[in-house]
């Protein structure tokens, strides 16, 4: 994405970025981060794609995956639908949404 593009954006509008790369391997996502970042010929303009990390239901309960995130270069996160359902059994729902807005993180679900 072109900076350049940007600036005849106005404050409620949002230009889609033309690669977003999603993975459910944190190491893949880290390599592609890093080739993205030091490779021009790979980038969209100035910056490396936005990174999606994908999580297991299991992920989602894990207590350190937060931490792990937060340690990563991504944009957003795309969980397991049963991540974002709030239920009488292990359902995150909103205390999962509201841990990505706390971690200034997208959920692509």
């Amino acid at each position: 994405l072109d900076m350049h593009e940007c600036v005849h954006l106005k404050a409620d509008e949002y230009q889609v970025p033309p690669l977003v790369l999603q993975c459910f391997d944190r190491d893949t996502l880290a390599y592609l981060h890093e080739q993205f970042s030091t490779d021009r010929d790979l980038s969209y303009g100035s910056f490396p794609p936005p990174m999606v990390l994908l999580l297991s239901y299991k992920d989602c309960n894990d207590e350190n995956m937060w931490y792990d995130i937060q340690r990563m270069n991504v944009a957003a996160v795309g969980p397991d639908k049963r991540c974002l359902l709030e239920t009488n059994e292990e359902g995150l729902g909103r205390d999962f949404v509201n841990s990505a807005k706390e971690h200034e993180l997208g959920i692509h679900a």
